[in-house]
């Protein structure tokens, strides 16, 4: 199918889901056309030549049918930022933002998975994915939470960067749950 009529379709469906209240989201940013592996299961990365500019078409046209979240990809894509998986990645998230004008909830793909953690622990990974630019992270769950938000916690107390940021994705994600139907929860301010 044509990037365009993914396009096309795509942002249908924002604009669908969204004007009943729902956040759509946007994802593997920026695109994953061609992966050797699943990057759950296998640390992976699309290369230089597997990717391109075209493979943003989507994601344009869901940023100006005003998607409200975006979820920043597993693995490396060599053509955006060859350091870094995406979800770690700073030069990712700032494309989401700089070059498709995106201004809502950013978030983390599964953090435990093989191609974003490479060999990192999820509490390394989280942090890493926080100062990249992710408002909400994708953990697997159990134990692994808390002990990402005590890694979290105490790494805002060592560094005031990492307070700032917590408190700028804390507000950005407060931000979209009360202008939206996500949830109901004490001191949610209540759509008129």
């Amino acid at each position: 199918m044509p990037h365009s009529e993914i396009a096309r379709i795509a942002a249908a469906f924002v604009h669908g889901v969204q004007t009943s209240g729902v956040a759509a989201i946007a994802k593997h940013f920026p695109g994953f056309p061609v992966l050797e592996h699943d990057p759950a299961a296998k640390d992976t990365a699309v290369g230089a030549k597997g990717w391109s500019t075209k493979t943003l078409t989507p994601f344009k046209a869901v940023v100006n049918a005003g998607v409200s979240r975006m979820m920043i990809g597993p693995a490396i894509v060599e053509a955006v930022d060859p350091t870094a998986p995406t979800t770690a990645s700073s030069i990712t998230v700032r494309a989401s933002q700089e070059d498709l004008g995106f201004r809502g909830v950013v978030g983390s793909d599964d953090l435990d998975s093989p191609a974003t953690a490479r060999g990192r622990a999820p509490a390394e990974t989280a942090l890493a994915s926080l100062l990249a630019g992710a408002d909400r992270l994708l953990i697997p769950g159990g134990d692994e939470v808390a002990t990402v938000a005590k890694s979290l916690a105490a790494a805002a107390v060592r560094n005031p960067i990492v307070g700032e940021r917590l408190r700028n994705a804390a507000n950005r994600v407060r931000a979209l749950v009360n202008a939206t139907d996500l949830c109901d929860f004490p001191g949610k301010q209540k759509r008129g």
